[in-house]
């Protein structure tokens, strides 16, 4: 008997159809058959077809099945059409990712799917914008991502891989990219060179400084002239010089937010300022014309003893006359 045309779909299993045959001479009959879908085979004694269909048997069969008797045979023919069945894809496990403010971050994608003739799209929801999706058309594709210096933070991503069969299926993975803050070094303005004197009071340099991440700021400095120094917290160089300043001095300032120093480094001239004292004064007078001058000799010599010329001297005179009247003028 022809069982008539038979429907199966791919991956169904437990498939049983008796062929049903007689003979009238009740001879012992044995079955064969060809054209059978991969993975279902036919028992020559019962005629009990049976198996299981892979996902690589769809299409149209045409079954022979023959009978015989051993002296003649039978043959009846049928269709047995198998339906493709689309299986899903597997995308690959991402799992958490990671990376740092102002470093590049690439995420590999990849996905497989039991049917080989599927073409498999990649798609993702929850990117921030500092975050692209690339598909290769190969079945892998890529996250790159590159954080500024304002982007640290946790982000929730899902990315999903899409078939092409018939209905489209799909996987999916959530997971979360954590980017780590990454401090930036304050920015310190050089002062450039500085030019004092020996003596010189009320002394005030400002070392101005930013921080792109609004961290507080330290300052130290070193080489400073003797006299001067640094306030620690507002930056501000102040003091006075003595006398014994003189030179040139290398400062560097260092300014940092806590985790990274920035130093600058600039000049300072002390110019020396020679210490005087009066040595000796030596006085008399003239007349002229019937008056009379009074004369001063004054030395000055330096802290080193040596005389200096050109000084500025202001001395107060007391001139007494034989009278005793006396008439004090500063000069």
């Amino acid at each position: 008997t022809n069982p008539g045309p038979q429907n199966s779909n791919e991956g169904d299993g437990g498939i049983s159809l008796q062929i049903v045959a007689t003979d009238d001479d009740l001879d012992t009959l044995s079955y064969s058959a060809s054209g059978l879908p991969t993975g279902l085979s036919i028992d020559p004694a019962s005629g009990l077809i049976t198996g299981s269909l892979d996902y690589t048997s769809s299409g149209p069969y045409s079954v022979d099945v023959t009978v015989t008797d051993g002296q003649d045979p039978t043959v009846v023919t049928f269709s047995w059409d198998v339906t493709e069945v689309n299986r899903a894809p597997v995308l690959s496990a991402i799992g958490p990712q990671g990376g740092a403010e102002n470093t590049g971050i690439n995420i590999g994608l990849s996905a497989t799917d039991p049917d080989t003739g599927d073409t498999l799209a990649f798609s993702a929801s929850g990117l921030p914008l500092f975050c692209s999706l690339t598909d290769n058309l190969d079945r892998t594709g890529a996250i790159d991502c590159t954080p500024g210096f304002d982007d640290a933070g946790s982000y929730v991503i899902t990315v999903t891989v899409d078939d092409n069969g018939i209905p489209v299926l799909s996987d999916f993975e959530t997971f979360t990219l954590t980017v780590a803050n990454t401090n930036r070094a304050p920015d310190v303005t050089n002062p450039g060179p500085q030019n004092s004197n020996e003596g010189d009071g009320g002394i005030s340099l400002q070392i101005v400084a930013t921080d792109a991440d609004l961290d507080t700021l330290a300052y130290s400095a070193t080489g400073l002239p003797a006299g001067l120094s640094i306030d620690p917290v507002s930056g501000l160089i102040t003091g006075s010089l003595d006398y014994s300043t003189a030179g040139t001095y290398s400062v560097d300032v260092t300014v940092t937010d806590g985790q990274d120093p920035t130093a600058v480094t600039f000049s300072w001239d002390v110019t020396d300022v020679p210490l005087m004292h009066v040595e000796s004064i030596t006085t008399g007078f003239y007349v002229n014309k019937g008056k009379t001058y009074y004369t001063a000799d004054v030395l000055v010599l330096d802290d080193g003893g040596a005389p200096l010329a050109g000084v500025d001297v202001t001395a107060n005179w007391t001139v007494t006359n034989a009278d005793t009247t006396s008439t004090t003028r500063s000069t």
